[in-house]
């Protein structure tokens, strides 16, 4: 996952795009470096440079997992998806 879809908006502003394209950047050297291999191994640079550059993923996230999960799943569950895509 990259960008918003990883969660990794600034806490204190919400901006997203600088994050989302410094984790595209990464997932796609990570991607390359890999050489064709998927395994957890072999792609673990992605989350190592994502912590260098953007820091540690506790520093990032402002709500208790258990409340963003539940915020996710209210989100996720609720029709305004479908309208937008309409």
């Amino acid at each position: 996952l990259v960008g918003d879809a990883a969660g990794l908006a600034f806490a204190a502003s919400g901006e997203g795009i600088g994050p989302a394209i410094v984790s595209g950047r990464l997932a796609a050297e990570a991607i390359l470096d890999a050489g064709g291999e998927s395994d957890e191994r072999s792609l673990r640079a992605y989350a190592r440079g994502l912590e260098e550059v953007l820091g540690p993923v506790a520093t990032r996230r402002t709500l208790p997992a258990s409340l963003a999960r539940l915020a996710g799943a209210t989100l996720l569950s609720s029709p305004w998806p479908s309208v937008l895509l309409r």
